[in-house]
């Protein structure tokens, strides 16, 4: 390997804050203990943080709320996620927040994702404990978040349209509905 190229890795690695192993340069020595160091990986959050809001907006919103923005995005690109590619990086942060037990979380970044999809005739359905029209014009207008809808759970399709179904949810105890479902849902055209 190059000098150039190992000073480049070491680079990316002490931006990342992650060690650098095996790397005598001196140079890399240099930066390794500077304070300009400090001030380029704020510059690298902050940069990280700004495209996430631009690209994951509700998502970043419902962060923001929780107080968990910076430590998702940080722990992400921390973790390993970057690309050159915008559209990457924001794929790659959504579906990095899967995984967790906030469940209109998980929704507002699956929503988000299929959105993202359209564009390549992808179709998603994404599942929702709350009512998805309620969630984004409270994330949209700084209203107050609601709450688990304990009657119905919603299917939210996203593709060339956007339908939302509301499902009567089942009895825990014998499986049936709980009660006739009503046939309130909505659709509207992606444009």
């Amino acid at each position: 390997m190059s000098r150039l190229a190992e000073q480049q890795r070491a680079l990316l690695a002490l931006i990342k804050n992650k060690p650098v192993e095996g790397c005598d340069d001196e140079w890399v020595i240099r930066i390794k203990h500077s304070p300009e160091l400090v001030m380029m990986r704020e510059i690298a959050r902050w940069w990280r943080q700004y495209q996430v809001s631009a690209l994951c907006r509700f998502t970043a919103r419902l962060l923001k709320r929780r107080g968990m923005f910076e430590e998702a995005v940080n722990r992400y690109f921390e973790e390993g996620g970057t690309s050159a590619f915008i559209e990457e990086t924001a794929r790659g942060f959504l579906r990095s927040l899967f995984g967790g037990h906030d469940g209109m979380l998980r929704s507002v970044a699956m929503t988000e994702l299929g959105m993202l999809g359209v564009k390549e005739g992808l179709r998603t359905v994404v599942s929702w404990d709350e009512n998805p029209d309620l969630v984004f014009a409270a994330l949209q207008h700084g209203a107050e978040l609601p709450e688990l809808d304990e009657e119905f759970e919603y299917r939210l399709t996203i593709g060339p349209r956007l339908d939302c179904e509301r499902v009567r949810r089942a009895d825990p105890c014998t499986g049936a509905a709980l009660a006739p479902p009503r046939a309130d849902h909505g659709s509207q055209e992606l444009t």
